[in-house]
């Protein structure tokens, strides 16, 4: 059995568990905040999202920026397990209201 046919069956008999964001926040800190998680970070940084498509064919241009979109994934993840608060938002107080607004 390859490793690709183990990781879908585990995939598979899971996907009925509801895995809140705070738990898939934890683990984007925690793994990419380990040393493995870290080395594994710095290629993807290095061999994909630094890097600058330089071809002509659009099909490829597509792929290239669809791969550095799952590293910026990644990152946001990353940043907002680190700083949740930041990415809150709540609701403006009167005083903050445009002066032109109704309601």
């Amino acid at each position: 059995m390859t490793w690709v046919r183990r990781l879908l069956e585990k995939f598979f008999q899971n996907r009925h568990r509801v895995i809140s964001t705070e738990e898939v926040l934890r683990a984007y800190a925690g793994f990419y905040g380990s040393f493995d998680g870290q080395i594994v970070l710095n290629h993807l940084l290095e061999t994909v999202f630094f890097q600058v498509y330089r071809g002509t064919d659009p099909y490829e241009s597509v792929a290239f920026n669809a791969r550095r979109a799952v590293i910026f994934e990644i990152l946001e993840n990353i940043e907002t397990a680190r700083n949740p608060q930041r990415f809150t938002q709540s609701p403006p107080k009167e005083e903050e209201k445009a002066p032109y607004a109704t309601g």
